[in-house]
């Protein structure tokens, strides 16, 4: 538990700021849901890919919300190391999972382009959040049972019904499972020594039959033209959590590093043990490198970083929201219509995440029915 002391050197600013970016970005995820995409509903019943296409650009238009408020009004200083994520590849985005939030701070690499064509895979308890969770829903994220049998069929799935749209997708996996705390610590060393391998200084060790399974069944529905290997760093301070994000403001900083490896690199989808040894030789290199960033906060000498821009749509993006949420907050106070279509679009939202496990696993259903036909 943090100290008072500790506590008390938190700059007030901070704790405005991240009091402020937590309110705006649950206010306007949970509103746009009810607001812009609650009317959309209808349409995946007449015309299910045109749906996806235009919640996923709905979607990717609202995360630069986020993006800009960290970058703006919370003075944020993001930086990416090493290759470009291209927006036009199919791939798997692998990542060591420092803190709850890294999922959320990696759109700012991902921005702008690659935002509409990235999936999440996320544990289950989020689905179940009061707007948050239709917004993430609707988005067609992963949510995962944590029971085997299940989430390989949501994989199987998933990869399917992409390959059936010749959408683009952007899979962002965390090999680890959890984020770095001393319990999933303890956890990391008790495999370590179990399996006679060293112990990992900055990361977990990754957990490979979803990597592997996931990896396979996209290389078989050709669906995987390279995989993203990012290693994030806070070298200023850590937010572990959604309550430090509420409580302590956003990181000063982020570092990102990104290696690509095309496919032509990487084992064959047959050959499971080379599979699992590259991933777990992938995180002894992640933790060197990790190891030598905070021995001299660089990744290297000679590579230079690129910084989010200033840009004039993460400025629109600022205004139009903001005012946005003050526009859906006046109308729900003010108008009797708006306040009943708001409670309506609450119980509708709520058995379908009930009734039907989600608006992501209905439309799951819904293709298993068209392919059926």
């Amino acid at each position: 538990m943090e100290s008072p002391a500790a506590a008390s050197r938190i700059p007030v600013l901070g704790r405005i700021r991240g009091f402020m970016f937590c309110i705006l970005m649950i206010l306007s995820s949970s509103l746009g849901a009810v607001f812009v995409l609650f009317p959309t509903l209808p349409l995946i019943l007449i015309n299910r890919k045109l749906w996806r296409w235009l919640v996923d650009h709905i979607i990717a238009v609202w995360e630069s919300y986020p993006i800009a408020l960290l970058h703006i009004m919370c003075g944020v200083e993001v930086t990416v190391f090493g290759d470009e994520i291209n927006p036009a590849e199919n791939s798997m985005i692998i990542m060591n999972h420092r803190t709850r939030l890294d999922w959320l701070f990696l759109w700012t690499a991902l921005f702008p382009h690659a935002l509409p064509r990235h999936k999440i895979i996320l544990k289950k308890d989020l689905k179940f959040l009061p707007g948050s969770g239709w917004s993430m829903q609707t988005a067609g994220f992963l949510f995962l049972d944590r029971k085997w049998e299940n989430d390989q069929i949501l994989f199987k799935d998933s990869v399917e019904y992409i390959k059936h749209d010749g959408r683009k997708v952007n899979m962002l996996l965390f090999p680890e499972g959890t984020d770095l705390n001393p319990k999933s610590r303890g956890r990391s060393d008790a495999f370590a020594l179990t399996n006679g391998r060293p112990k990992l200084e900055h990361c977990l060790y990754p957990r490979v039959r979803g990597f592997t399974f996931l990896y396979e069944t996209m290389r078989k529905n050709d669906l995987l033209d390279a995989i993203y290997d990012i290693a994030v760093v806070y070298p200023e301070d850590i937010i572990q959590s959604e309550k430090d994000l509420f409580t302590k403001g956003p990181p000063r900083s982020i570092y990102f590093h990104v290696k690509r490896y095309a496919v032509s690199e990487l084992p064959s989808p047959d050959s499971q043990p080379e599979l699992e040894q590259w991933l777990f030789d992938c995180w002894a290199r992640k933790d060197v490198q990790l190891g030598e960033f905070y021995s001299r906060l660089a990744f290297s000498d000679n590579l230079q970083g690129r910084r989010l821009n200033d840009i004039p749509l993460l400025y629109l993006s600022v205004i139009v929201w903001s005012f946005a949420v003050c526009f859906w907050i006046w109308l729900i106070w003010s108008s009797f219509l708006a306040l009943a279509y708001f409670v309506v679009a609450g119980i509708v939202y709520t058995l379908i995440t009930f009734k039907l496990n989600g608006i992501d696993r209905y439309e799951l259903a819904r293709f298993r029915r068209e392919l059926a036909l």
